[in-house]
C-alpha cells in the first residue's frame, strides 16, 4: 500500500520555522544556529511518495501556502473543513500575522543581545567549535537577523506583554471549536499549535503557558519533548505575565 502524505510533519515544517524565519514572510531571512525544534512522533511521520515529492516541488513558501498546497494534495480528510472552513482560515491567518512572529522575534533577540545564550544555541545545539568566538564572529548577522525580524527592545517587550491576551485568543478558539477538535486537527491547529509548542522551549515563557487548553492541544499535536532554552530574557520584561 503507498504510504499516506503525512501533514504533521509538513506543517510541522512550516510552522517550525518560526524561530529560523523560513516561513516567507516580510523577514524571511535565514536565522542560525538550527534551533531545537518539538517533532511528531515516529508513528506519526511516514515519508512522501516519489510523486507526492515532485507534486509539492513547485515553489511553496509560506505556511499559508503549504497548507493549502498540501489540502489540494491529500483533500481527505481536509485541512479546512467545509462545515467552518471561513473560521479555520480566518485563525490560521492570524496565528501566521500575529502568533508566530513572537518565539522569532525573542529567540532572535536573544542570540543578538545575550552571550550565554549564543553559546548553548551554538555549542550545546549548533555543535559548532569554540562557540563563543564563533557568536563574536556571527554577531552582526545576529544582529541583522534581529533588525529584519523587528526583534527590537521595544517590539520584543511588547511581544512578550501581548503573550497572555494572545493565548486567551487560542483558548477562545478551543472553545468555540474552530480548533482543538479531537482528532480532527486543521490547518489552523497546526499553524497555532506548532508556535505554542517552540514557545514551550523558552524556559522564560513557558510556566505561562503551563494548564492552558491551547498548551494540551500543543502537547497532543507536537508530543515529543525536545531540549529547550535557557532563561535569558530580562526579568522586567517578564514581570506582566508573571501570576
Amino acid at each position: 500500500m503507498t504510504p499516506r502524505l503525512d501533514r504533521r510533519a509538513f506543517l510541522l515544517a512550516a510552522g517550525a520555522v518560526t524561530l529560523t524565519g523560513c516561513s516567507g514572510s516580510s523577514d524571511s531571512t535565514l536565522s542560525s544556529p538550527p534551533s531545537p525544534r518539538p517533532t511528531p512522533t515516529s508513528a506519526q511521520v511516514r515519508a512522501p511518495t516519489r510523486a507526492q515529492w515532485h507534486r509539492l516541488a513547485r515553489r511553496v513558501q509560506g505556511s499559508l501556502d503549504i497548507s493549502r498546497a498540501l489540502d489540494e494534495l491529500e483533500p481527505d480528510p481536509p485541512l479546512f473543513p467545509a462545515d467552518r472552513r471561513a473560521a479555520v482560515e480566518e485563525a490560521e491567518a492570524w496565528g501566521e500575522r500575529e502568533f508566530q512572529p513572537i518565539p522569532r522575534r525573542i529567540f532572535r533577540w536573544g542570540m543578538a543581545h545575550n552571550p550565554d545564550l549564543r553559546h548553548y544555541a551554538l555549542g550545546t545545539v549548533g555543535k559548532l567549535p569554540a562557540p563563543s568566538a564563533t557568536g563574536t564572529l556571527m554577531l552582526p548577522a545576529l544582529r541583522w537577523f534581529a533588525h529584519v525580524s523587528r526583534a527590537s527592545d521595544d517590539y520584543t517587550r511588547e511581544g512578550i506583554e501581548r503573550l497572555p491576551g494572545l493565548l486567551d485568543h487560542v483558548d477562545e478558539l478551543i472553545a468555540a471549536g474552530t480548533i482543538g477538535r479531537a482528532g480532527q486537527p486543521n490547518a489552523a491547529d497546526f499553524q497555532i499549535a506548532c508556535t505554542i509548542a517552540i514557545l514551550r522551549l523558552f524556559a522564560d515563557i513557558k510556566p505561562e503557558l503551563d494548564g492552558r487548553p491551547g498548551t494540551k492541544l500543543a502537547k497532543t499535536l507536537f508530543p515529543k519533548d525536545v531540549a529547550g532554552l535557557p532563561p535569558f530574557l530580562p526579568e522586567e520584561w517578564l514581570r506582566p505575565i508573571r501570576h
